[in-house]
């Protein structure tokens, strides 16, 4: 028996497309019950305190995000929804300091389950 293939979309909710973007999603015309997956992109690492990092949508795409995922839904009732980072450099900050590395590295990852 064939494994069953995994279908992922990726959507960017910023400025630079979204508007076109929607207009292919809005009503259906994107094609969500063809597809498993949506990726959400791109959240923010945040580490201004790097001792309490997290993830964060901001902007424009923290507004969009509720928008599209009810349309995804709607289509594919199954739909998985991921979150996507942006770059793992914007980690960085989080093992600059050797001895704090560790501890810095799983607050940040304890803070995944609350922003999904």
């Amino acid at each position: 028996m064939a494994a069953i293939k995994k279908i992922f979309q990726t959507t960017y909710l910023g400025d630079e497309c979204w508007g076109k973007m929607w207009e292919t999603i809005k009503g259906g015309k994107q094609p969500f019950k063809y597809v498993d997956r949506l990726e959400i992109a791109f959240a923010d690492i945040i580490t201004d305190d790097p001792d309490e990092p997290y993830l964060t949508y901001r902007g424009v795409i923290e507004q969009r995000i509720p928008e599209t995922i009810k349309e995804a839904r709607a289509e594919n009732p199954n739909i998985e929804i991921i979150g996507q980072t942006g770059w793992a450099s914007g980690l960085g900050p989080l093992v600059e300091d050797e001895t704090k590395a560790h501890s810095r590295l799983a607050t940040f990852a304890n803070s995944i389950i609350p922003f999904l």
